[in-house]
């Protein structure tokens, strides 16, 4: 097991290195834009009051954002769309890589054999996967708090945002990637398992942003993974419930793709 995760590691770690690279990056110039802007007073003389606000918070998939406070702000820069795609992208490609690349390429019939078994192969591409995925939220929690030390208007944010902010975030990153694998698990081809991939995340982040801008279409905010992930409100607080929904339905989801690689021709 522990040689089949590092092999995995290996193949992926200039992928994975450039995004948390890019996680980093994005995320502290965002905390950097904040005291370009005036740091809070700044911020309320621009937006308070305005629909601005409205706007930011239907884009970061929250009922509310609040931009003005350092911690609130900082809690946005993890609902930005080049941090959630950054983030996301690797979820969902090494889910879409688990199993459908095998089957494509035909090095299922070489890996998917005795005396390895299947399940030790998908559980070696699950670790990989979530160490892939800590590192890069690592990153990013790294880039919050890297921000909160260099400039003077994030300087009373507490060390436990960036902890809350990354492990709320992951809590969406887990259920993403698990409906990536599977979809892997089912599909022959990685472009298959790829678009029934993005179609759940890219699906999600539309029906979220309906609901919360359509008012007829609210309930659809509670079918959705990105109805149960506040950026916002993380920074403040760790939302267990809404977290532990993600995790137990990312867990089904996981339980699910293995029995269905028991079970499935890979031939």
């Amino acid at each position: 097991m522990t040689a089949l995760v590092l092999a995995e590691l290996r193949a992926r770690r200039r992928g994975v290195g450039w995004i948390g690279i890019g996680c980093l990056a994005a995320v502290l110039a965002i905390a950097s834009s904040y005291g370009a802007m005036g740091g809070q007073q700044g911020m309320t003389r621009c937006f308070g009051g305005g629909d601005f606000t409205k706007i930011l918070a239907v884009f970061s998939g929250s009922p509310s954002a609040d931009i003005y406070s350092p911690a609130g702000y900082l809690g946005f820069s993890f609902a930005h769309p080049i941090v959630l795609v950054l983030v996301i992208s690797v979820a969902i490609s090494s889910g879409v890589a688990a199993i459908a690349a095998d089957v494509e390429s035909g090095r299922a019939e070489m890996l998917y054999t005795a005396p390895v078994s299947r399940g030790t192969i998908f559980g070696a591409r699950l670790i990989s996967w979530l160490i892939a995925q800590t590192a890069v939220m690592a990153c990013a929690a790294a880039g919050t708090l890297l921000g909160s030390q260099l400039f003077s208007a994030l300087a009373g944010v507490s060390p436990l945002v960036p902890l809350r902010l990354a492990v709320q975030f992951d809590s969406l990153a887990f259920f993403l990637g698990a409906a990536a694998f599977a979809a892997s698990a089912r599909a022959r081809t990685r472009g298959a398992a790829l678009g029934v991939a993005i179609g759940v995340a890219a699906g999600s982040y539309v029906a979220n942003l309906v609901a919360l801008l359509w008012n007829p279409a609210r309930f659809l905010r509670h079918l959705t993974p990105f109805g149960y992930y506040n950026a916002s409100a993380a920074a403040d607080h760790l939302n267990w419930p809404d977290l532990g929904l993600l995790v137990s339905t990312g867990t089904l989801l996981l339980l699910l793709a293995r029995r269905w690689l028991e079970n499935r021709d890979l031939t």
